[in-house]
């Protein structure tokens, strides 16, 4: 029995050899490309961001603005904190990215998005706390661009937000990175307390943050200041972005150069805290409740 075990070895390579020979020969070539992945944007805000008791992260205008243009978003902050304000959870956005964001692989898009807490700062601290978080992140990851958001408001703001806005289009102009004025282009204008404005119909009781209309509505905003910048990672980003002819960047205006989209890679980001849903936006009404908390 061994030798005939032995000797159908042979036999048996030789058939093998026969039909590797005879099989058709496939090019690597012939294979379709893989599927672009979702370009990953990671976004560090305050409750208007990352959802708070009366609206949900999954349901903030940034979740929004990742369904429209299919992002995967990752958002890092908390609740009544800013760029240079701790609130109280004890990290300001410079300690949110160090603890939340910088462990990960390099996203394709970072979106800072505040100010609406730090108005209680010296116009000058703010700046300096803008310029240290964007020079962090150009640092950990060079090429990466980066966009910052000045100071969401519902409704007409103070004058101390105002001069929160200011502080952040200056660094932002120093660091030669895009900045978008939700204040200067009234994004949801009017009195809250006229039953009839824009402000009213989107805030919700608490007096501070916006409904589920009021986020789609800062989404659409938003997305649309995206496109002028030409930062929806859908196609290549623009070698030059022009910065404004006053160092202060303008609406639908920058000033840093940015790179073109990668090829696809597998995915490799965690997916905790980003997830908006692929479900569409639900259309229920928002809880009414008024939040723990006095700032977003």
């Amino acid at each position: 029995m061994r030798r005939v075990a032995s000797a159908a070895v042979p036999l048996a390579l030789i058939t093998l050899t026969s039909c590797a020979q005879e099989a058709p020969h496939r090019e690597y070539a012939d294979r379709p490309a893989p599927p672009r992945r979702a370009p990953v944007v990671m976004v560090i805000g305050d409750s208007f961001t990352v959802g708070h008791r009366g609206v949900p992260g999954e349901r903030t205008y940034a979740a929004a603005v990742a369904r429209t243009l299919g992002w995967q978003i990752i958002t890092a902050g908390a609740s009544g904190t800013g760029l240079v304000e701790p609130g109280r959870a004890g990290k300001d956005f410079r300690a949110a990215f160090e603890r939340e964001l910088s462990w990960r692989p390099a996203p394709d898009l970072v979106i800072v998005s505040g100010g609406h807490n730090d108005r209680r700062h010296h116009p000058s601290v703010i700046a300096d706390g803008v310029a240290d978080l964007l020079g962090r992140i150009e640092s950990h990851w060079p090429g990466v661009p980066a966009a910052l958001v000045g100071p969401l408001w519902v409704g007409d703001p103070p004058k101390a937000a105002v001069g929160v806005r200011d502080a952040m289009a200056r660094a932002a102009a120093e660091m030669e990175v895009p900045f978008i004025d939700p204040v200067g282009e009234r994004w949801i204008g009017g009195d809250p307390g006229d039953g009839r404005s824009e402000a009213a119909r989107f805030l919700l009781p608490d007096g501070v943050h916006p409904t589920y209309a009021g986020h789609r509505r800062l989404a659409e905003r938003l997305t649309d200041a995206l496109r002028r910048l030409g930062l929806t990672l859908t196609g290549p980003i623009p070698d030059l972005l022009r910065p404004g002819p006053t160092g202060v960047v303008l609406p639908g205006t920058a000033v840093r150069p940015e790179r073109a989209g990668r090829p696809a890679e597998p995915d490799r980001h965690g997916a905790d805290r980003q997830g908006p849903d692929r479900q569409g936006p639900d259309r229920r009404e928002p809880d009414r409740r008024p939040p723990d908390h006095q700032g977003p």
